[in-house]
C-alpha cells in the first residue's frame, strides 16, 4: 500500500517517522496542508506512535499541488485495496500503511 511516500515527503519536507505516522485525518487536501501530530518510532524494540520530539516538530506543513493530486489518487487506490482485503485489514487510518493496514516497518520504506 505504501507506494512512494518518500518523494512526496521530500516535497513536503517530512521525515520518515512523520510520513509513517501520518493519518488521513491529519491531511487537509482541499487546503493543501497537513498537521504533523504523531510520528512512528521504534521504542524499546517495538513500533509506537509518539508525539514529535520538539514543539517545532509538531507543525503544519503546506502540501505542494502535485502531491495533493497524488495523495487523492493514493487514497482512492488504498480504499479499493482495503476493500479487497477487508478480512485481514487492521484500520489505523494511516496514509502509508502496510498491506494489512498496520504501521509500515520503517526499514521497508527504504526497500520500496
Amino acid at each position: 500500500m505504501a507506494r512512494e511516500p518518500v518523494p512526496q515527503g521530500r516535497q513536503a519536507r517530512l521525515r520518515r517517522g512523520d510520513l509513517l505516522g501520518l493519518r488521513w485525518v491529519d491531511l487537509d487536501l482541499d487546503g493543501a496542508k497537513l498537521e504533523v501530530i504523531q510520528t512512528l518510532q521504534r521504542v524499546g524494540g517495538r513500533l509506537q506512535f509518539v508525539r514529535p520530539k520538539t514543539n517545532d516538530s509538531e507543525r503544519t506543513v503546506p502540501i505542494p499541488s502535485i502531491c495533493v493530486e497524488t495523495l487523492r489518487e493514493h487514497r482512492r487506490r488504498q480504499f479499493a485495496e482495503r476493500s479487497d482485503r477487508w478480512q485481514d485489514w487492521e484500520e489505523h487510518g494511516l496514509v502509508f500503511p502496510s498491506r494489512r493496514g498496520t504501521p509500515l516497518e520503517p526499514d521497508n520504506l527504504r526497500r520500496s
